[in-house]
């Protein structure tokens, strides 16, 4: 028996401990929900890995725990990116409603894609259980690029939060979770992700075990420094550490025993330079002339006091002054707590205030100078401005008419009420414009456009995205629809949101479509004429394979459909599939019709008829690409086909589907040198060689065809 499924089952129960220590801590703080939820992630990571590396567990049930694990491992790096941005005081962005769609549908993808056999495809049995196998496609570097930028981006983040944090706690809790995450992060991608990659299975991939070198961390922070609460005492340093003002404490014998952060930095001390001194050392002379010595030492306490203090290079810093006295018991002074707050800036915009404030009375006295100008340039302005609005009026009305004797029909619509309709509109449904103006603007649509043209002009009122140009129906006067062409846009109107569209008549368009289309059709039909004279030619070449074309073409568009391909791919393959051996009209028939063995050199001849038709097809523009399908119809996906060896990504979906439909047939029928080898074994190699010789969906909509829906040859 394996120890890796008791170390699963360890981790998998601290992870669901950690998950209620951190709700029960604070359930309403994000950060603890967005700790939490990774917890939950890791542990049912952790719960797919005790049935995985189980020897005694069969590959069925490792492949269901592999995608019950993969919530688990999919989804952890989004959880752990989540946390950090909440951690780090990024919480704005997690307040869009966006934020948590965007940042899972990769992973929601990729779980599917792990469902689907796009990710693990396979399993190698080990001494510990069982090793899962990635697959070919993109679909695994994909992940590890997810995988990678979102750790990258959470060590980011961290680091970049410690750099700029004043806090001393939360400078070490981000220490603790950067090396936690760095030696999880840095192992598990080893086991996980490396090893398997470079084939070596022997080595265990216990990431999730692993990872709780971080959720060790995580937790050593949050007892040790407060992570994930806030406790008066860590508060008081926070607030203290992260001070803009100097704040001094002096003992009852005004020594100065602690000083802050901003001490130092105003002051340009470092580390305990000031310990054990007085403040006259601050101060200078200033200090016992201006009494504030004597209320010190009396206990007296200071308010707002103007003062300097003296730097350590010498210079002077003014600052507002206050103290207050501590008491202890017995009436006794325990202490002097003294904040200094710099009023540099304050004194220079003092200044600057002053200054301003003469240029102001400059400034009056000569706009005063200028007032009487003025009264003279604003009477002259008023005569021009009844000039423009006269030039403005003739301006409307020069519109109004190019509106009103426009080639374009244009109506204004409000509050889904017609408001202004010019004449050429009036004119396109046979109405008068008085007849249209005040009625909704859906009478005069077709039935079936209504509720389309209401969402649209809704949407565009409402400022959401719309479309600008689109299609309707309206009805004339006489009864008649009338195809139209609508282009609209967003205006107020009488200070209201209305919609302005300009209406086009396109009949004739809808007609020259209309016969385009039907010419298109005849082409079409020309052009399938063409290729069944072309098969027929192939078949009397060949009289054993008569009606082989037919018959994988008419499976592998079963297969096509059955893997949801469009319709025009579907067509493609129909096309192809239908000549696919035209390459054989140049091999003699003899060889195609000998009963026995073939020779080297007429296997050759035979193994040339892809490249063949290639060629002969390879010049026409057909609107799929016909002759690259029947170039690689006996190619195979791991490279050990004909005529080029092309393998992955360089074979066409469209071949792979040809591929695995020729196969079948071929083993269902008759040939001259063997007799049918029967639907049983034609199945039976396609699944043996699935994922290697033949695609893996292909084969698996083939064998859903035949045994699910009992596909039959005509």
């Amino acid at each position: 028996m394996s120890i890796f499924p008791f170390v699963h089952f360890f981790s998998f129960l601290v992870y669901i401990y950690l998950v209620i220590y951190t709700l029960a801590r604070n359930p309403k703080s994000p950060l603890n929900r967005s700790c939490s939820i990774l917890f939950a992630a890791f542990s049912l990571w952790s719960f797919g890995m005790i049935f995985i590396h189980n020897p005694y567990t069969t590959i069925q049930t490792a492949g269901i725990f592999e995608d019950i694990g993969a919530f688990g491992w999919v989804g952890f790096p989004g959880f752990l990116l989540w946390f950090a941005i909440i951690f780090t005081g990024r919480e704005k962005i997690t307040k869009n409603k966006a934020f948590l769609p965007i940042l899972f549908i990769l992973p929601s993808v990729l779980i599917y894609k792990q469902w689907t056999n796009f990710l693990i495809v396979g399993y190698v049995k080990q001494y510990y259980g069982w090793a899962g196998v990635w697959s070919r496609s993109v679909w695994p570097y994909l992940y590890y690029l997810y995988y990678t930028l979102a750790v990258g981006a959470v060590l980011y983040l961290l680091v970049d939060f410690r750099k700029k944090t004043r806090s001393p706690v939360k400078k070490t809790e981000a220490e603790i979770v950067i090396i936690s995450t760095l030696v999880a992060f840095i192992f598990g991608s080893l086991t996980d992700v490396v090893f398997p990659r470079m084939g070596i299975y022997q080595v265990p991939d216990i990431a999730p075990a692993l990872a709780l070198v971080w959720a060790s961390g995580t937790a050593y922070a949050i007892a040790k420094y407060k992570f994930l609460t806030i406790t008066p005492a860590a508060a008081a340093d926070d607030i203290i550490s992260t001070m803009t003002d100097a704040l001094m404490l002096l003992d009852q014998n005004g020594i100065i025993v602690t000083v802050n952060k901003a001490v130092l930095e105003l002051l340009k001390y470092k580390g305990r330079e000031l310990l054990g001194g007085s403040l006259e050392k601050l101060f200078g002379e200033e200090f016992a002339l201006s009494g504030l010595s004597d209320k010190i030492a009396k206990g007296e306490e200071t308010r707002n006091r103007n003062i300097a203090l003296i730097a350590k290079d010498g210079s002077r810093i003014p600052v507002i002054f206050s103290s207050s006295v501590l008491w202890g018991e017995g009436a006794k002074i325990t202490g002097t707590v003294c904040i200094a707050a710099d009023i540099t800036e304050v004194i220079k915009a003092e200044d600057e205030l002053r200054r301003a404030h003469h240029e102001l009375e400059l400034r009056v006295r000569g706009r005063t100078a200028d007032l009487a100008l003025a009264v003279r340039q604003l009477k002259q302005e008023i005569a021009e401005r009844r000039h423009v609005e006269e030039t403005l009026r003739e301006s409307e009305e020069k519109y109004s008419t190019l509106v009103e004797q426009g080639n374009d029909a244009i109506i204004i619509v409000q509050d889904e009420i017609v408001k202004f309709a010019n004449s050429k509109m009036a004119e396109s449904i046979g109405l008068k414009k008085e007849n249209i103006v005040g009625r909704s603007f859906l009478e005069i649509i077709s039935p079936g456009f209504r509720q389309y043209a209401l969402e649209i002009y809704h949407k565009r009122i409402s400022k959401e995205e719309a479309a600008n140009r689109y299609e309707l129906e309206i009805y004339s006067s006489d009864g008649k629809t009338i195809p139209i062409e609508v282009n609209a846009s967003r205006i107020e109107y009488e200070g209201h949101p209305a919609s302005m569209a300009i209406i086009r008549d396109i009949t004739e368009r809808k007609r020259a479509e209309s016969q385009l289309k039907e010419s298109y059709r005849k082409l079409e039909k020309i052009l399938e004429d063409i290729i069944y004279v072309i098969a027929k030619i192939v078949e009397s070449k060949d009289q054993y394979t008569a009606g082989h074309q037919r018959r994988v073409a008419e499976l592998a568009c079963a297969i096509a459909r059955d893997m949801g391909l469009s319709e025009e791919r579907v067509k493609g393959i129909h096309m192809a599939s239908v000549i696919h051996d035209i390459g054989k009209i140049t091999i003699p028939s003899e060889i195609l019709s000998k009963p026995g063995r073939l020779n080297d050199i007429e296997l050759s001849m035979v193994r040339s008829h892809s490249q063949m038709g290639y060629d002969i097809l390879k010049t026409i523009d057909f609107p799929w690409p016909i002759a690259q399908m029947v170039l690689q119809h006996h190619e195979r996906t791991d490279g050990s086909g004909y005529p080029g060896a092309v393998s992955g990504k360089k074979l066409l979906l469209e071949a792979e589907i040809l591929s695995v439909a020729d196969v079948v047939e071929a083993m269902t029928s008759h040939r001259p040198y063997r007799p049918a080898l029967g639907l049983e074994s034609a199945l039976e190699e396609i699944s043996k060689k699935r994922g290697a010789a033949y695609h893996p969906r292909v084969v698996d909509a083939c064998l859903d065809l035949f045994n699910k829906k009992h596909f039959q040859f005509t």
